[in-house]
């Protein structure tokens, strides 16, 4: 399976540019464009369909009521965007999975481990993926740290942090999950306004939890 992005470092640069989308639209609502409201937290009333990544490596469920918008063809780097109707202050989702063999091969040889316990150990090579986005940003502020524990995707132990941070002095909230399967990253990027990033939160854990890896390798 060919990968959507052949990565030299832990963060692509997709992985920035899609928050340089959410800014662009919350302009777009400053500028007049009509802000649509939140939905419900209650993620059972909401109707849900159901992705199938076009190159069969996963699948998730999202609400019918969000735009999807999948990659233009296979050389894209954000796999599938989804946002909530036409403003993305409510909420954007977008899905990233890359390879990344370059790196994971000096981590193993810097802490002497395969790549089966590289994938376990979350904690050695998740750190490294946050400070390089940490980077990109005015501002970055992690909420509580790195979870280890909280989240997984389709059982895959995964890191993840939420965090606040400016870009072009637009504030924004941030929600990223990561996993390592094989020599490829999975990520999972959240994001909206700081003020309704609450309130679609449990929607995006739904979308997150329904996810299942198709193509291991």
């Amino acid at each position: 399976m060919v990968g959507k992005l052949v990565s030299s470092g832990l963060v692509p640069l997709s992985f920035v540019l899609s928050y340089v989308t959410i800014i662009s639209l919350m302009l777009q609502v400053g500028n007049g464009a009509e802000p649509l409201n939140g939905l419900s937290q209650n993620t059972s009333q909401l109707t849900w369909e159901l992705y199938k990544d076009p190159e069969n490596e996963f699948s998730m469920q999202y609400p019918s009521s969000w735009t999807l918008e999948p990659a233009e063809n296979r050389f894209s780097d954000v796999d599938v965007e989804i946002v909530n109707g036409y403003d993305a202050t409510n909420g954007l989702v977008q899905v990233l999975y890359y390879f990344t063999s370059d790196d994971i091969s000096s981590m193993m040889k810097q802490y002497g481990v395969d790549q089966a316990e590289l994938e376990k150990k979350i904690d050695i090579w998740f750190p490294q993926f946050v400070s390089g986005l940490s980077g990109e940003f005015d501002r970055f502020n992690q909420t509580g740290g790195a979870q280890y524990e909280k989240y997984t995707i389709d059982g895959h132990k995964a890191g993840s942090v939420v965090f606040s941070a400016e870009m072009s002095g637009q504030p924004l909230a941030g929600w990223v999950t990561a996993t390592l399967i094989g020599n490829k990253i999975f990520v999972f990027q959240y994001g909206a306004d700081q003020n309704t990033f609450a309130t679609n939160l449990p929607i995006a854990e739904h979308m997150l939890n329904s996810i299942k890896i198709l193509d291991d390798y």
